[in-house]
């Protein structure tokens, strides 16, 4: 975890070597879930990537021991694809597209969507989610007992929270999942 790094930083009589080892994490939407339907359109999951400052979870949550990369597939396989677009960081563009697909805050009048981002919230329980036809955009992540991934699931949590996107984080064993 971050704040293991941070003391081991701190001990003066430790030299801290780092290196690179083959490892990824992802998120995984569902697309056949019958409770997540928003999942099938483009836009929503569009507005997740966007939404997803990724460069801030690997430098606050992994105490910046990680990088980024915009593929499942590494950098250092035949298979790798240099051409892909990324998807960088912009919340704007990820209001817009939920905006779009007809995401809207209950408190909002039915023409006018909230283009502003809500402030990050500790806890999911908070997020009034944002609602289309009554159904609110809100699902569980599924993720490891692991407390990095843990940390993580709840970092990407909070940052989809701030677009209306209630998400909950529920840690099963690497066997249950």
């Amino acid at each position: 975890l971050a704040e293991d790094l941070d003391r081991a930083r701190a001990m003066p009589d430790l030299q801290l070597l780092s290196a690179h080892l083959s490892g990824l994490s992802m998120v995984l939407f569902n697309l056949n879930s019958q409770e997540a339907t928003f999942f099938q359109d483009q836009r929503v999951r569009q507005a997740l990537l966007y939404g997803l400052d990724r460069q801030s979870l690997v430098d606050t949550v992994l105490g910046g021991q990680g990088l980024l990369i915009h593929s499942p597939i590494m950098p250092q396989s035949w298979a790798y694809d240099p051409t892909l677009d990324p998807y960088p960081y912009d919340p704007e563009r990820a209001v817009q597209l939920l905006e779009e697909s007809g995401w809207v805050f209950p408190s909002d009048p039915p023409s006018s969507g909230s283009t502003e981002l809500l402030p990050e919230q500790p806890e999911a329980d908070g997020i009034e989610p944002r609602v289309k036809r009554e159904e609110p955009l809100a699902f569980t992540l599924l993720t490891t007992d692991v407390p990095d991934r843990i940390a993580l699931a709840h970092g990407i949590a909070n940052q989809w929270g701030s677009l209306g996107v209630r998400v909950d984080v529920e840690a099963v064993s690497l066997s249950e999942l």
